[in-house]
């Protein structure tokens, strides 16, 4: 494929991106047997990725913002809709308390995403890096909103990621 700019190629590897990232949750969702598998999966696949993707994203938004809008500023919508079919299945399965607001939790959870990514650095004074403390958020989070069939679950993760270490 030819591009006739680099800003055509920025958008289409931009798009590739995407495209990988929906592939690997389309399998995850598919592998899986409850939503607590499927975070913990997705928990355990953060690495030095996840810090070159958060720092590509932020030089994307200050270079060129109009691909960063249409790529990727859409995403927060698509995000949103995701988080909240993720925590409905939850409460489908028992894994989630069925009187959480889900619209306010998701809210909540995609927020200090967002802010974990936008403000890396807020982490290092504390001596944590920014993926341990996107897990422990994640934990503490879904933690918090879980029953005890929920939790246990958690737990049963927690310990096998103890293990791994």
């Amino acid at each position: 494929m030819n591009f006739s700019n680099k800003k055509e190629l920025l958008a289409a590897c931009v798009d590739k991106m995407i495209e990988a990232h929906n592939e690997f949750e389309v399998e995850l969702k598919r592998t899986t047997s409850n939503i607590i598998e499927e975070i913990f999966i997705m928990m355990s696949n953060l690495d030095e990725h996840f810090h070159c993707r958060t720092k590509f994203e932020m030089d994307l938004k200050r270079f060129y913002p109009d691909i960063y809008e249409d790529k990727i500023g859409r995403q927060y919508d698509s995000a949103y809709e995701k988080m909240k079919t993720i925590l409905q299945k939850g409460v489908e399965q028992g894994i989630i308390s069925p009187d959480t607001n889900l619209d306010f939790a998701v809210f909540l959870i995609l927020e200090t995403i967002y802010n974990i990514l936008i403000r890396p650095e807020t982490f290092v004074t504390k001596k944590i890096s920014v993926i341990d403390a996107f897990r422990y958020i994640i934990i503490y989070f879904f933690r918090g909103i879980s029953t005890d069939k929920g939790i246990a679950i958690m737990d049963e993760k927690i310990n096998e990621m103890k293990n791994i270490k």
